[in-house]
């Protein structure tokens, strides 16, 4: 067997350092991306879950994807369907809920043409009548 030079020894040594040093890298790359999939499924599942409670006609099982663009697809989807099937019924299609509830109220009386007194009568009123 031929002898080895102790220049070439140390110039194998640092291949062979180089090779783990990039094993290790690719490694870790990969634990990396492993770990942005799973964030990226869990934020599309919480956001599928957000899509299908701001769309509450619609089934739930009806809005699912592995992707944003897919959810949005399948809601967008699924509105059609939705909407085409209570148009078909004769009935027309629940309005839209703006995001954070339900749309806002006003009970408060008309108080225009009123007079100071009678305007703090009707809010004495309304709250008595709210329990407020």
């Amino acid at each position: 067997m031929p002898e080895i030079s102790d220049t070439d020894l140390a110039a194998l040594q640092k291949k062979a350092d180089a090779a783990d040093s990039a094993a290790a890298a690719a490694a870790q790359a990969a634990t990396d991306a492993d770990a942005a999939r799973a964030a990226l499924a869990a934020g599309v599942t919480r956001y599928a879950d957000t899509v299908r409670a701001a769309h509450p006609s619609i089934p739930a099982d009806a809005i699912a994807g592995d992707s944003f663009d897919a959810v949005d697809a399948a809601a967008t989807s699924a509105q059609r369907i939705a909407d085409a099937a209570l148009a078909a019924a004769g009935k027309t299609p629940p309005a839209s809920v703006p995001a954070g509830g339900a749309a806002p109220r006003n009970d408060a009386p008309n108080t225009d043409g009123m007079s100071p007194i009678q305007k703090v009568s009707a809010g004495l009123k309304q709250r008595a009548a709210t329990g407020s």
